[in-house]
């Protein structure tokens, strides 16, 4: 999946949101082209071998852990209330994908052969 600057700014606000452990209303395009609002708790962004950025979240309707692909996402609401669900994502440890230089910048992204989770 390539990443756009309106893509990398949803991720960005999403991932605040995760950190900020503040619940997050979705307007998902499902792969049957369905469209669903989901009130979720996010815990995990997770790139796969294929490169897609899936979501990894609680959600509040189905009481379960879901995933949603991130270039599937429409729209999105951050709310004010904190999270209700008490879930934590499993944290998996993974080499970090991107080589920096001294300074901190980055160099040079490896190239993933599994996926990688980034744990909020």
């Amino acid at each position: 999946m390539r990443i756009n600057t309106s893509t990398g700014r949803t991720l960005a606000h999403l991932v605040g949101a995760a950190e900020a452990t503040r619940a997050v209303t979705l307007r998902y395009v499902k792969e049957n082209g369905e469209v669903s609002r989901r009130a979720v708790e996010l815990h995990a962004v997770e790139v796969t071998a294929a490169g897609d950025i899936v979501l990894r979240a609680f959600d509040r309707r189905s009481g379960a852990t879901r995933s949603f692909r991130l270039d599937r996402v429409t729209h999105f609401r951050i709310h004010r209330a904190p999270h209700l669900a008490d879930y934590r994502a499993p944290v998996t440890p993974v080499a970090d994908p991107v080589a920096t230089d001294d300074s901190g910048d980055a160099v040079a992204v490896q190239p993933w052969t599994s996926a990688y989770t980034l744990a909020a």
